[in-house]
């Protein structure tokens, strides 16, 4: 039932989001069906961070091949250009920079109308990364889909190559050793980390109230490794493991792993994507993140900033009641420091890490239990809840984690800045899509932006009595900071607020600019209109 509310929220959200950009860019559906022949197809890309960017944008482009009619009539008369195999050739985007096709793929493309049947089309759908230049805050950039075969070009944009199995850009170096190790360089400084990576497995005995994680014996298993992809933008290398059970009579595999290690030109993060299926139940596996960094420091994101986080300890009488677990919630990163350097591990929805005194940070990717509460594990004596089989608990089947890793300098505020910024371009990243039924192609759209060094995003939404604009954000570091939100609109009136929108003072508003202050590890809230 939770998954089908995610997926039906996900489809509206994109919903909204579509119409939207349609509206901000002038784009009329039915306009645009009525006018089939003025066509201009437009690669749009999207920028959904408060600040100008530069980087590598994944892109979808579409380009025709043939309509396919749905209905009456629509049945074949004669070989068609529906079997006709699309152009190999590389699409052409007009200014936009360097491409490089990730793949390819055919497929059917309907154009949608409020007024009119959807009009139906096969096209040929080319995946690429496209290295992107100063794409406004919160904005759009088009750019029109040529026809013509793509001129050769130099392109004076960073790299990333691939060599076998090593990736390396301007700013890292990665490596996958012949046991499936893999050591990651900073090229900067020559820090280095020899082993980054493992995989944890464990039994567990617990229920969904608590965990009771013992001891197994399995053998993590290397199966080999392939690049995928070889830059100049974007390098892949896919790796594949398993999990095996050496306790059984016969060796079983318990979950197969495949990792992909993503590097792009100009990232000073290596993207870590994994995908599993997992056969065994009341376990938990996890991903092991070795830092070098010891002893440690470890601040992990929360709502409303990082804040510093400590091994709980309790007392005996509370321990009886509990144990204290060694983890904690992990909200979008957690980051390791010690005087000199500092790591930090982002995790896309993944809920919960631990951090280790050898600095090594571990992620729960799957954990498996079959009972809502049980009464006979010691880390909690007695039932927490109705003692109800939970079977789909166990998570048997396919699982996805999407994870990154970067490698920095100690907590300061230019740590603190680069780790947030990198933060929006993993989880936020630029991307593309195409509108092959644009009658135009649009200006640029400028949207919100926040300037500020040490200032993180939080809020831009509608007031509860629709009467503002909210702005909200967050000073992340330990002194004053001075800022300022620029909008697309002339600001008549600013006010500082409360967190529940109560308006206070007035604040400096220069045309689409709005000045303000932000005390140490506040939150800030503007109301403007």
């Amino acid at each position: 039932a939770m998954e089908l509310r995610l997926r039906s929220a996900v489809h509206q959200a994109e919903g909204i989001r579509d119409d939207a950009i349609a509206d901000l860019i002038g784009y009329d559906a039915a306009a645009a069906r009525e006018a089939r022949d003025r066509w201009t197809p437009i690669v749009v890309l999207r920028n959904p961070a408060p600040r100008q960017r530069s980087g590598v944008a994944i892109v979808e482009i579409e380009e025709f091949i043939a309509d396919v009619p749905v209905g009456p009539n629509s049945a074949p008369t004669s070989p068609s250009a529906v079997a006709t195999a699309p152009s190999s050739r590389a699409p052409v985007v007009d200014g936009l920079g360097r491409l490089q096709v990730l793949s390819r793929d055919r497929r059917y493309s309907r154009t949608e109308s409020p007024h009119h049947y959807p009009d139906n089309d096969l096209v040929a759908v080319t995946r690429v990364a496209a290295w992107v230049t100063d794409c406004p805050a919160y904005g759009l950039v088009a750019y029109p889909i040529a026809t013509r075969e793509a001129p050769r070009r130099r392109f004076n944009t960073p790299r990333v190559v691939a060599r076998g199995l090593l990736l390396e850009n301007d700013a890292l170096t990665l490596a996958v050793l012949a046991d499936g190790s893999v050591t990651l360089t900073d090229r900067e400084s020559g820090r280095g980390i020899e082993s980054l990576f493992t995989f944890v497995d464990e039994a567990d005995v617990g229920d969904l109230y608590t965990p009771a994680p013992r001891p197994r014996h399995v053998a993590i298993e290397y199966r080999g490794a392939k690049g995928l992809h070889r830059g100049p933008l974007r390098a892949e290398l896919a790796l594949r493991y398993r999990v095996v059970d050496k306790s059984a009579a016969r060796r079983l595999t318990d979950v197969e792993l495949t990792v992909h290690l993503v590097l792009d030109a100009g990232a000073r993060f290596v993207g870590v994507a994994i995908t599993g299926d997992n056969r065994r139940a009341d376990h938990r596996l996890r991903l092991m993140i070795r830092t070098g960094i010891a002893p440690t420091q470890v601040w992990a994101d929360a709502a409303f900033g990082c804040v510093r986080r400590e091994r709980l300890h309790i007392g005996p009488n509370e321990a009886a009641v509990e144990a204290a677990p060694p983890t904690d919630p992990l909200h979008r990163y957690v980051s390791v420091f010690n005087d000199t350097s500092g790591c930090t591990l982002f995790s896309d929805g993944l809920a919960e890490y631990e951090a280790r005194d050898d600095g090594s940070l571990l992620v729960t990717l799957v954990r498996s239990v079959g009972q809502l509460s049980r009464n006979d594990i010691p880390e909690r004596p007695g039932h927490a809840g109705w003692p109800v089989p939970t079977p789909k608990a166990q998570c048997v089947g396919p699982f996805a984690a999407t994870l990154a890793v970067m490698l920095h300098g100690p907590r300061d505020a230019s740590t603190i800045g680069a780790i947030e910024r990198t933060a929006d371009d993993l989880l936020s990243p630029l991307g593309g899509v195409t509108m092959r039924s644009a009658l135009h192609v649009p200006a640029p759209v400028r949207g919100v932006e926040l300037v500020g060094a040490g200032l993180a995003f939080s809020t831009v939404k509608e007031s509860e009595d629709g009467q503002w604009l909210v702005l909200r954000c967050v000073n992340l570091l330990d002194h004053d900071v001075s800022g300022s939100w620029r909008v697309p609109f002339e600001v008549i009136e600013a006010r500082l607020a409360r967190l529940d929108e109560t308006p206070s003072s007035v604040l400096v508003a220069d045309g689409g600019e709005v000045l303000f202050h932000a005390e140490p590890r506040a939150i800030v809230t503007i109301l403007v209109r």
